[in-house]
Order: C-alpha cells, then sequence, then structure tokens
C-alpha cells in the first residue's frame, strides 16, 4: 500500500468541495452545515472510496483532501520511450498508463482540527487486475473506517440490475468481502453528476423544466439503487433506508 501524505492543514473556508455542498440544494433533508459542524467536532474521520474503474474516485479523494491525485487509466508516466530508452521500458511505461490506480492508497491530512485519513483504492471489475488481492487488502487496512464512498457515474445511459451490471457485481464483492455491516456507513456517489446537465441542455423548455429533469434522473437513480441494494445484493432494508 502506498502512503501519501499531503498538506499539513486544509483551512475549511478554502476548500472549494464543502464550499459548494453548502450552496447547493443536495436533497431534502440534508443540511450540509449541520454536517460540517458535527465534522468539525470529530477528533478524526477514515474514509475508504472505491467502485468501479473510471468513476471518479480519485478526483473525489482530490477534492476531498485538496491534492491532485491520478484518476484510474489517467496517464501516470509518459508512454513515450526517452532517447536511449530501452524497448523494453517504453512497454513498461504503457502497461503503466494501462494499469492507472494500481493499489491502494493513503492519504492523511487535516482539515481544520480533524485529522483525515482516506483510502483510494484500485477500480473493480477491471478483469487485468488482482481484484481478490484488492478486496484482501481492502479489509486487511480499510476494516476501521468512519465512512465509504461507493463512487457511480451518473452519466450511465441504463440502471440494469443483476450480474450484468459491473456495479452490481462489484457491490455483491464487496458484500461477501466486508459482509452487509459494509453498507452501514456507506454512501454511493453520483460522479459526474455534473455532466447530467449536457443531456437536459438542448431540451425545448424553460430552465425550470430542465432543473425538473434533471432532478428526476437522480430520484430514478436513488429509486434503482435502494432495489439493487435490497433485491441484488440482499441489504437489509434497515440498513439501505438509512441511507
Amino acid at each position: 500500500m502506498a502512503s501519501k501524505p499531503v498538506r499539513d492543514e486544509i483551512d475549511l473556508d478554502d476548500n472549494t468541495l464543502w464550499k459548494d455542498f453548502e450552496d447547493r440544494d443536495l436533497a431534502p433533508g440534508v443540511n450540509m452545515k449541520k454536517i460540517r459542524k458535527e465534522f468539525n467536532n470529530a477528533e478524526s474521520i477514515k474514509i475508504l472510496i472505491t467502485g468501479k474503474t473510471g468513476t471518479g474516485k480519485s478526483t473525489l479523494t482530490n477534492g476531498i483532501i485538496g491534492c491532485k491525485v491520478e484518476e484510474d487509466g489517467d496517464e501516470l508516466e509518459s508512454s513515450e520511450p526517452k532517447e536511449n530508452d530501452e524497448p523494453k521500458k517504453a512497454k513498461e511505461s504503457a502497461d503503466l498508463h494501462q494499469r492507472g490506480t494500481i493499489e491502494l492508497t493513503e492519504f492523511e491530512t487535516k482539515i481544520g482540527k480533524v485529522s483525515v485519513k482516506v483510502w483510494d483504492s484500485p477500480g473493480l471489475q477491471d478483469c487485468t487486475r488482482n481484484q481478490a488481492g484488492y478486496l484482501k487488502q481492502m479489509k486487511q487496512i480499510c476494516s476501521e473506517r468512519d465512512l465509504t464512498l461507493y463512487c457511480i457515474k451518473a452519466t450511465e445511459t441504463r440502471i440494469v440490475r443483476g450480474t450484468d451490471n459491473p456495479d452490481v457485481v462489484a457491490m455483491d464483492k464487496l458484500t461477501k468481502t466486508f459482509t452487509v455491516d459494509f453498507w452501514k456507513n456507506a454512501i454511493i456517489v453520483l460522479t459526474f453528476a455534473n455532466e447530467l446537465q449536457y443531456k437536459v441542455r438542448y431540451m425545448k423548455a424553460p430552465p425550470e423544466k430542465k432543473v425538473e429533469a434533471q432532478n428526476k434522473i437522480l430520484q430514478e437513480w436513488d429509486k434503482q439503487l435502494r432495489i439493487i441494494l435490497s433485491e441484488d445484493i440482499k441489504i437489509p432494508e434497515e440498513i439501505v433506508e438509512k441511507n
């Protein structure tokens, strides 16, 4: 596991993720100012970020800890050989480009007075990777955590149930690895949600109707994800409803 300390302290007033959330009406009953107050009263928090490959896990990590983190599939090194490089070295670099985030990476920082540890995990459901090894490592290192963020791209065109959906398979494997308790302090994060604007931008409708259409997409996600968790992954109803 790689460990990467970041800035010693992040001023909450300068943290764009907090500011952005506080300025948005995220959902009925979600009060980000109250959440921020409770966060400030904590001494420390440990967060595991996981999900399928390419769902913005490292970008989310970047937003939380306030530093640049390589995303799955991002270029970590140039795949172009340098002058006098051996062909083997060029191939190794190209392979690294394909692998993206290849190990569980731990980041530590302080947000305000709160010590924050974030684990950015390799993407699941990638047949080129040692998924069983990743899951074993996650269980060994991340069992004691306060929060799990499971990332799903909000721009997926269809919400498919069953094993045809890689997210369902990944969720099931996480549940079998950690037990259903994995979901007790878990939040499913719809990443790339800002891109939903493009889906409704060209609707021939007034702005308020476009916002309504975007919200309907998010509401459908919420509905279908609850069905998937309760019926496909067999998570107890009390845990699903709590989240």
